[in-house]
C-alpha cells in the first residue's frame, strides 16, 4: 500500500493548476510554457508520492520557474524539507509567504497554503544547525562544504543543513585548517581554528634536524670506540674470524 506523504494541500493544487490556473500566467502566445508547467506539476506529485524527493524537487521547481506561481514553490518547499534540506527549505517557504503577502486577492484565496508555508518555514528553521567558526583573519578563504563564504569578522556564524559538515580555512603563509564534524539539528557547534604559521614550521625544522644529526654522530662515534677494544683484543690474541659486535645495529642519517 503506498504511503501518503503529500499534505493535504497537495490535491487541491493538482486540481487548480489541471483546471487551467497556469493559462492566466500565459498569454496566447505562451501556450507551451504554461502546458510545461503544469505537467512539472503533476510530475512532482507522482514523485512526491513515490517518495522519490529528488526527483519532486526538481520538477516543483521547474514548475515554479515556468509559471511563477507561489503554489509550485509551495510545493519545492515541502520536497526540499522532505530531502532534511532545513536551509533551503525555510528560505523557499518563507518566499512563498512573501508572494503570497504581495498580493492582497492572492492572500485570501491562498489563505491555507501561507498558514502551512509560516509553519513549516517555522518548523525549517527549528532544525537548521549552525557553525561558529573562528578566530579568522581577513584574508582567509573560507570553505563550508565546498562553498566559499566571506570572513567579515574574526568569528562567523553558518547555516548548515543537519549531518557531516567540512570547514577548510586557507591563509597565505599558514598550515591549512581543515575540520570535519557533526552539525546538529537546532544546535551550535563552534570551531575554534589554528592555524600555525608554515615558514616558522619549516625554520623549526632545520635546527631539530641538525640536532638529529649530531645526536646519531656522537652514538656512531660511541660505537666505533667501544667496538675497537674487543677487537684489538681479539687481533692480538688469535687470527680466528671476527665476529661482528653489533651485527643487528644499522644508522641512518635522515
Amino acid at each position: 500500500m503506498r504511503r501518503q506523504t503529500r499534505p493535504r494541500l497537495v490535491g487541491l493544487l493538482v486540481g487548480m493548476l489541471s483546471s487551467g490556473l497556469l493559462s492566466s500566467v500565459a498569454s496566447a502566445q505562451d501556450v507551451d510554457p504554461a502546458r510545461a508547467a503544469a505537467e512539472a506539476f503533476r510530475e512532482g506529485s507522482v514523485a512526491a508520492d513515490d517518495l522519490r524527493w529528488r526527483d519532486a524537487e526538481r520538477a516543483f521547481a521547474r514548475a515554479f520557474e515556468l509559471s511563477g506561481l507561489p503554489q509550485a514553490l509551495y510545493m519545492q518547499g515541502v520536497a526540499l524539507r522532505a530531502l532534511d534540506r532545513p536551509v533551503a527549505a525555510r528560505d523557499t517557504l518563507r518566499r512563498v509567504v512573501a508572494l503570497l503577502e504581495r498580493d492582497a486577492a492572492a492572500r485570501t484565496e491562498n489563505a491555507d497554503i501561507l498558514a502551512e508555508a509560516r509553519a513549516l518555514a517555522d518548523q525549517s528553521e527549528a532544525r537548521i544547525a549552525r557553525l561558529e567558526i573562528g578566530p579568522l583573519s581577513p584574508d582567509v578563504i573560507l570553505r563550508v562544504d565546498g562553498r566559499v563564504h566571506r570572513a567579515a569578522n574574526e568569528r562567523v556564524e553558518i547555516e548548515v543543513d543537519p549531518g557531516t559538515r567540512s570547514v577548510v580555512v586557507e591563509l597565505e603563509g599558514h598550515e591549512t585548517f581543515v575540520w570535519s564534524g557533526e552539525a546538529t539539528p537546532g544546535a551550535r557547534t563552534t570551531v575554534e581554528v589554528v592555524q600555525p604559521s608554515s615558514a616558522g614550521s619549516a625554520a623549526d625544522e632545520a635546527p631539530s634536524r641538525r640536532r638529529r644529526r649530531a645526536i646519531v654522530a656522537t652514538l656512531v662515534s660511541v660505537v666505533l670506540v667501544g667496538a675497537a677494544v674487543p677487537l684489538g683484543l681479539s687481533l692480538s690474541r688469535s687470527p680466528d674470524r671476527i665476529t661482528p659486535q653489533y651485527p643487528e645495529r644499522v644508522f641512518e642519517v635522515p
